[in-house]
């Protein structure tokens, strides 16, 4: 009887520094639904203050009390994409009237004699936190003299977005078509709203996705026809369940009736972020987030050959933890993704190998490999670089 009485005791202490762990962790550690600037489960429509602000900003710009500003707009078939002839806030960033990033513009048939080159893709392509003349493409332009390198890229887009943003474009005949593809991409590809993929993302925002079909893909559209009708959507918190279908991120790993526990949401939030580990996802061929990225790509080459594409190209870039796995480690975990392009017959210029050793090299004298979060001036010469000895 002692003894139970003392295993009694002992649970009944250890249940009890469980409630008030739980406790103070709700009250003092995750007050605003988040640790270390990661937001953790139950996730909202908005989960933490700059997705809040974000439709602050863009509800106080439709009623006209805020001017609007930057480069990005809201796109009924893309989720979002550039306001033809605008600027950055900065102004290093300037948009034209096709809403590519150029300081020119550009005729409807490519010149005589000069080379037309399309680059599709996200903020890597676009050439983001560096210059308009410093951006990758514009280098390449500049370099070959008789060419034209139209930068199509678009900041947060996945491959399938940029896929669909390459078809509205009236480009005439294009001789070279370069998709960079962030080996990011992988995730955004399957997700139809953004905080779903990235639950730290500032702008909670709906996109199209394509779903696997048979051999082939099928296009699930975002629902939303217009900007108001988003920020309805969002504010009301109808955009969870309107975009639930076919959205690949759904699991939350946290059972309803264990909601209020932070230790349990501590938890669940762990597994949530082990799921959207790039190893992970690239170690599996099978899986759908890998089959429905290479047959965009495979969508990219079939449809760039009807235009006239002569030579596709895929760019594969890093961030950084990238290059340091590599590096450090010798870690290459889109090893996959390179041997099924191989498979494919398509080019490739691995952006990871191609910046290793300016990386390993790196030191203060010596100009850096990222500027922020994206490739510095210098790692875009050489990529621009790499691509013209490709083309030779």
């Amino acid at each position: 009887m002692k003894a139970r009485r003392l295993a009694i005791g002992l649970s009944a202490s250890v249940i009890a520094l469980l409630l008030a762990g739980d406790l103070a962790l709700t009250l003092f550690v995750l007050p605003n639904k988040s640790i270390i600037w990661r937001p953790i489960p139950p996730f909202g429509a908005t989960t933490f203050e700059p997705q809040r602000e974000w439709v602050k900003v863009q509800r106080e710009e439709l009623a006209g009390v805020r001017k609007q500003h930057g480069v990005g707009r809201f796109d009924p078939l893309l989720g979002w994409n550039h306001r033809p002839n605008s600027k950055s806030p900065a102004g290093d960033v300037t948009i034209n009237e096709r809403g590519l990033r150029s300081l020119r513009e550009y005729d409807d048939e490519t010149p005589k004699g000069v080379v037309r080159i399309v680059a599709c893709g996200d903020s890597f392509t676009l050439g983001q936190e560096v210059s308009d003349t410093e951006a990758w493409p514009a280098i390449l332009e500049s370099r070959m003299g008789a060419a034209e390198v139209w930068n199509a890229g678009v900041g947060g887009h996945g491959t399938d977005q940029a896929f669909l943003r390459f078809q509205l474009l009236d480009t005439g005949t294009i001789d070279v078509l370069i998709v960079g593809l962030l080996l990011e991409n992988i995730g955004r590809n399957v997700n139809r709203y953004r905080p779903r993929w990235y639950p730290r993302s500032d702008t909670p925002v709906a996109k199209p996705r394509f779903v696997l079909e048979g051999l082939g893909l099928r296009l699930i559209r975002q629902p939303y026809a217009t900007r108001d009708a988003l920020l309805t959507a969002v504010e009301t918190g109808t955009v969870l369940e309107e975009l639930r279908t076919d959205e690949y991120w759904l699991d939350e790993h946290l059972p309803s009736w264990l909601g209020g526990s932070s230790i349990a949401r501590l938890l669940a939030a762990s597994r949530v972020y082990r799921d959207r580990e790039l190893p992970r996802l690239w170690a599996d061929p099978e899986g759908e987030p890998f089959q429905v990225t290479l047959r965009i790509l495979e969508l990219f080459r079939k449809v760039g050959e009807e235009r006239g594409v002569q030579r596709f190209l895929v760019l594969i870039f890093p961030i950084e933890s990238d290059l340091v796995g590599l590096v450090e480690n010798g870690t290459r975990y889109w090893s996959t993704l390179i041997d099924a392009l191989e498979d494919r017959g398509m080019d490739h210029i691995d952006v990871v190998e191609l910046l290793r050793d300016p990386w390993a090299q790196r030191v203060a004298d010596r100009p850096p490999v990222f500027t922020g979060t994206h490739l510095s001036p210098d790692s875009n010469l050489r990529v621009a670089m790499a691509i013209e000895r490709w083309l030779e």
